[in-house]
């Protein structure tokens, strides 16, 4: 037994002699490379520098190096050093085993062979150098072939390393222990047991400059098995297991993007020294997970906006947010933008965006399921100038922000659950525009904004407020001295947006939807409250046609109601004032009152109304300090058709009614008058009435006013009595004041004269006129062009005029002896001119005519009367007087008066 054992022991070592001679031999030999590379030279090639062998089946190399393709790749294989082991009877089955594999500063270079099916124009130039290979096209696959299988178990490189992989270039040391499995002809690949204990030095892509630098990577690595040619780049992410410990400078944030695609429209840029640790299980972030990120430099897009300057980013899984990715960004300081704007939209400090979502690791943004939780915090920021924000305003809305600063702060969440917004906006005399009308303000304005607790799909808005101060409005060229204020408030209110599609569970897009596209076709109801110290902005509806105006003071409550993105019938404004002021034609009426705006039809061009209501109100005209009518009730209705929301319409009605109304006193007409008028109005009081209606191009209804106590001076005759005017408009131009007041009607009752020589006091006189035809412009001067029929009792007021000659004259005493006298007459009145062309009153027994001019500077006129066959004339020149017997027919009949004749 003893022999045998030693007979074995001998064989052994023979065995080993024998093996160590003729392997080392072979492998010092320049022909066993020749022989080795001649087997497939079109596939792989090798040399070594030095080589041997203790054992059979394992090798030790010095200044190894390879190169090969395959029919897709192109490879170069370097190392210093090495060894390993291999298996022979797998060999027979097509099957690679290797083990205990070593190596020292590895270099490993690797590209695509070029297909005719890609575009490697922009990339081909940055792809590695591979010895004694030509980068050429690309074989076509086999069929048919069984694939080799390779194995690798205990696999480890320590030392310097160059890793040049397509177009990414790395620079490492350190170590690294794997074990490997792959099946050639595009068959899968697996990596398990990984360890790593790597320092980065630096990474470049396309030749750029390294994107990472002194980076360090110390913990284990896997992947489970995937077809490489199917799976590249970052869909490798759902095989990856890592947990490792990291640190080092990067020169780009970018590589933390994968890691936020689950956060909506968020993505990171910048550069900064990075430490944490990693902990990737299968593609998904596991607890344990926490990269923080101090950076000088860093970029943060978020929707549509862009956030610049310095912070840190922390990435983490931890036990509170189990199988949640939290990502906070903090700006030390920074300068938002909207990306398609170069204005800055905020500057300050302390912007914090949270977000949480999904740990796994999606490649594919389809199947992204997006955000849990995202919240954005502002403390108060500086906003440049709030003209940046009418971004977010739709162009229908007819609001311009033409410029001024604030301060922006606030906080906006959103969750599976829930949105909440809070955000506050304080600018002081911020630049604001409606059309032609320019303000400048003071605004403060608070946003609050929650989906609503049993419609996930509403926004509700209560609590929402708008304060404006110091509000100064210019309209064209004429500019309001007097601040004003108003206050607004949301007291309930929901919005939709039918835009905003679900992602995930949250209830609202929150990816790259514009706000002004969201708010374009808003739909909802809101009840509002507040007050104005000044309502002008009312009149942009009607734009002062008729010189429709209100103003005033108002409490005010209001229903929007919304539909794609439009007011819509229902929605109503009420204004409730002490101090309403009301303008239309020449008159302002001011008293307690309420108007009332209603959207009859709503859409792009609405149609609206505003009904005004006054109780016991004064009026006077806009220019008079003191009122002139009282104790008026007034009801006015303004009806504007198709409006715009870039101006006002001017196809607008308005109906007014007065029912009754108290004239205190009636020399406010005299202004009416021209200048020098022989009539003047001495006083009295009178009660109005009005229904009138008025049109673009049209005006209808009446206006009716009595002055029982009515005194008047003619010249030198004072007249006083009873005063009823009965005006009806049949048709005119309301915009141009210019009214037709055809079948109108004057009476005059119980009047009596006195003169400066003879007074007619006993017997009560009165007169009718009627206007067959007759047209003004009821603004002062009033322009007057009409024809009329009289009747007058007797001829008492022209007996007064003739009175000096009564003396020399008797039969004119006989005069007021005649009755009922008719006649008609003609009257035109502008550029401050009063002409009589004609007027003929006659009876049996008398007739009575007239001709005559007065203005500022002349009363130049005629006057025939005729008592059965007696005739006189009275002429009139520069106001002196003269009365005539000789021809005085002839006379009357060849003057004609010079001045306006239409």
């Amino acid at each position: 037994m003893v022999h045998w054992l030693k007979r074995i022991v001998v064989a052994v070592i023979v065995l080993e002699l024998a093996y160590l001679a003729i392997g080392n031999l072979a492998l010092r030999l320049p022909l066993t490379q020749v022989l080795v590379n001649q087997v497939r030279p079109d596939k792989f090639e090798v040399s070594w520098d030095a080589a041997w062998t203790f054992y059979p089946f394992r090798v030790q190399v010095r200044g190894l190096a390879a190169n090969g393709q395959s029919r897709r790749q192109q490879w170069q294989l370097e190392m210093t050093a090495g060894s390993g082991s291999i298996a022979l009877l797998p060999l027979l089955t097509k099957r690679v085993v290797l083990s205990d594999v070593q190596g020292e500063d590895v270099l490993y270079f690797q590209r695509p062979r070029l297909r005719p099916d890609n575009d490697y124009a922009s990339t081909r130039a940055f792809f590695p150098p591979i010895r004694n290979r030509v980068l050429n096209a690309a074989e076509p696959l086999p069929s048919g072939k069984r694939p080799w299988r390779i194995s690798v178990a205990d696999a480890s490189v320590r030392g310097t390393h160059q890793v040049w992989l397509y177009q990414v270039r790395a620079r490492l040391r350190g170590e690294l222990r794997a074990g490997l499995r792959y099946r050639t002809r595009g068959g899968p690949f697996a990596l398990s047991d990984g360890w790593a204990d790597l320092a980065i030095d630096d990474v470049g892509i396309n030749g750029d400059r390294a994107a990472l630098g002194d980076i360090r990577v110390k913990g284990r690595v896997a992947l489970s098995e995937f077809v490489p040619r199917e799976t590249r780049g970052i869909r490798v992410l759902p095989h990856l297991t890592l947990d490792a410990e990291v640190s080092g400078d990067v020169s780009s944030l970018a590589f933390l993007n994968p890691y936020l695609r689950q956060i909506e429209g968020m993505a990171l840029a910048g550069r900064g020294r990075v430490a944490g640790r990693l902990n990737i299980d299968r593609g998904t972030l596991r607890k344990g997970t926490q990269l923080d990120v101090a950076a000088p430099v860093l970029t943060l897009d978020l929707l549509d906006h862009r956030a610049s300057g310095s912070g840190t980013v922390r990435l983490a899984v931890g036990q509170e947010t189990a199988g949640e990715l939290g990502v906070v960004v903090e700006f030390s300081d920074l300068t938002a933008r909207r990306r398609d704007d170069p204005r800055p939209l905020l500057v300050g400090t302390g912007l914090i965006v949270e977000a949480r979502g999904e740990a796994r690791l999606s490649p594919d943004e389809a199947l992204a399921s997006g955000a849990s939780y995202l919240s954005v915090g502002l403390p108060a920021v500086r906003v440049p100038d709030v003209a940046v924000f009418q971004h977010y305003i739709p162009d229908h809305v007819g609001l311009r922000l033409h410029g001024g600063e604030g301060l922006l702060h606030g906080r906006a969440t959103v969750d599976t659950e829930r949105l909440e917004i809070e955000l506050g906006l304080t600018a002081a005399d911020t630049d604001l525009g409606i059309e032609d009308y320019r303000f400048q303000s003071d605004i403060d304005l608070a946003l609050l904004a929650r989906t609503a607790a049993a419609d996930r799909d509403a926004i509700d808005l209560a609590g929402s407020r708008l304060l404006l101060s110091d509000v100064r409005l210019a309209h064209g060229d004429n500019a309001m001295s007097d601040a004003w204020r108003g206050r607004l408030a949301v007291d309930t209110g929901r919005v939709r947006f039918p835009r905003a599609e679900p992602v995930g569970g949250l209830g609202l897009r929150v990816r790259d939807a514009p706000v002004r596209e969201l708010l374009d076709d808003i739909e909802g109801e809101l009840s509002l409250s507040g007050s104005v110290s000044h309502l002008g902005w009312l009149n942009q509806l009607i734009a002062n046609t008729y010189g429709a105006d209100i103003d005033g003071t108002a409490d005010l409550g209001a229903t929007l109601v919304l539909r794609e993105g439009w007011l819509a019938a229902g929605t109503e404004a009420r204004l409730v004032s002490d101090d309403l002021v009301v303008g239309v034609l020449d008159y302002q009426a001011n008293g307690r009152g309420s108007v009332l705006l209603e959207i009859a039809d709503g859409g792009r061009r609405p149609d609206a109304s505003i009904d005004v209501r006054l109780q016991d109100a004064v009026f006077k005209r806009p220019q008079e300090d003191i009122a002139f009518i009282e104790a008026a009730d007034l009801q006015m209705r303004a009806v504007a058709r198709d409006l715009s929301y870039d101006g006002p319409t001017e196809d607008v009605s308005v109906h007014l009614a007065i029912p009754v109304a108290r004239f205190t006193d009636m020399r406010v007409y005299n202004r009416y008058l021209p200048q020098d008028s022989p009539l003047q109005i001495q006083g009295g009081s009178a009660e109005l009435a009005v229904d009138i209606a008025l049109e673009p191009a049209d005006a209808g209804g009446w206006v009716r006013l009595n002055a029982p106590s009515l005194k008047i001076r003619l010249d030198n005759q004072e007249l006083s009595g009873d005063l009823g005017l009965d005006v009806t408009l049949a048709g005119g131009r309301p915009e141009d004041m210019a009214f037709d007041i055809s079948g109108s009607t004057l009476r005059l009752d119980n009047f009596r004269v006195s003169g400066d020589a003879a007074s007619r006091e006993g017997a009560a006189w009165n007169a009718t006129v009627r206007l067959a035809r007759a047209d003004t412009v009821w603004r002062p001067p009033v322009q007057v062009s009409a024809d009329a029929d009289l009747m007058m009792k007797d001829s008492t007021p022209i007996v007064a005029m003739l009175s000096n000659y009564r003396g020399k004259h008797g039969w004119i005493e006989q005069l007021l002896t005649v009755g009922r006298i008719e006649g008609e007459a003609s009257l035109r009145m502008r550029h401050n001119q009063i002409v009589f062309p004609y007027a003929f009153a006659d009876s049996d027994e008398i007739a009575i005519g007239a001709k005559g001019v007065i203005d500022g500077q002349r009363r130049d006129g005629v006057i025939l009367a005729r008592y059965r066959k007696l005739k006189g004339l009275l002429k009139i020149q520069d106001g002196k007087r003269s009365f005539d017997l000789i021809r005085p027919q002839k006379k009357f009949d060849a003057y004609t008066p010079t001045g306006p004749t239409e």
